[in-house]
C-alpha cells in the first residue's frame, strides 16, 4: 500500500535529517565558532538555532506520521 511506502520514506528522511543536523552540531559549528569574527559567530549561532528549530519541527511531524496505520487512518 502507498501508506507503507510513505512511512518508509519518512523514516529514511528522518534518518538523513538527524544525521545531517548531528554532523553540523558536532563538526561544523564547533570548528568555526571559535575562529569566526564576532558578526560571523553571531550569524553562525543564529543559523544553528534555526536549523535545530527546523529539525525539531520536522521530527515532530514525522513522529505523527511514522506508521502506515496512522497514514491510512487520516489520509
Amino acid at each position: 500500500a502507498k501508506s507503507n511506502e510513505i512511512a518508509r520514506l519518512l523514516m529514511s528522511l528522518r534518518f538523513k535529517v538527524k544525521t545531517h543536523v548531528a554532523g553540523e552540531d558536532k563538526i561544523l559549528y564547533p570548528r568555526f565558532a571559535g575562529k569566526a569574527e564576532t558578526q560571523a559567530a553571531q550569524l553562525l549561532q543564529a543559523y544553528q538555532e534555526d536549523m535545530q528549530s527546523l529539525a525539531s519541527g520536522f521530527l515532530s511531524f514525522v513522529a505523527s506520521w511514522e506508521y502506515a496505520e496512522r497514514i491510512q487512518a487520516d489520509p
